[in-house]
């Protein structure tokens, strides 16, 4: 039935304030972009269709996104396992000196950079599925490098564009 159609689109734009140390889970879909400043709280952006910009941050968790890039400027390093994602982007994630982390870097039709000096980590274990009666062996695939003494697992992957790993300030 056509009568539900209006001719015409809405979008809303979104400015919110909330305290430092919140907690912040974002998600939109098509034609947003998802910017976030001086959070100290954990986090979970997911996006598709957009990039994900975040500065200024001081908490860990997760920036997914489809069809853009994902950058992220840390003012204290993160605590706690971190992952960055998008299908078509660059992902850029920038630490403060002294990080002690494990990477982990994927990207399949692109190059990962570091500013931190690393040593190799060895592979990834495989794990072991059980699906429709046949058993599925499979491995992440994922470079792995140890910066400093090592720490909570950074995990950074894209399939189209590069992986840049900066120092800030």
């Amino acid at each position: 039935l056509r009568w539900l159609d209006w001719g015409y689109e809405v979008q809303y734009d979104f400015v919110l304030k909330v305290p430092r140390r919140t907690g912040l889970t974002l998600k939109t879909v098509n034609r947003g972009e998802i910017t976030v400043r001086g959070i100290a709280g954990d986090f979970d952006v997911r996006n598709v269709n957009g990039k994900i910009v975040m500065e200024a941050v001081a908490g860990a968790g997760r920036a997914h996104t489809v069809n853009g890039g994902v950058r992220v400027g840390f003012v204290r390093n993160p605590a706690a396992a971190c992952s960055f994602k998008t299908v078509n982007g660059d992902v850029e994630a920038s630490f403060r000196d002294g990080l002690a982390a494990d990477l982990r870097l994927k990207s399949m039709h692109g190059e990962a950079y570091s500013d931190f000096a690393s040593t190799k980590l060895p592979a990834e274990s495989i794990t072991r599925e059980t699906a429709g009666g046949r058993t599925i062996f499979k491995r992440g695939g994922a470079t792995g490098a140890r910066v400093g003494k090592g720490g909570p697992e950074i995990r950074c992957e894209t399939l189209n564009g590069d992986i840049l790993i900066k120092k800030n300030g």
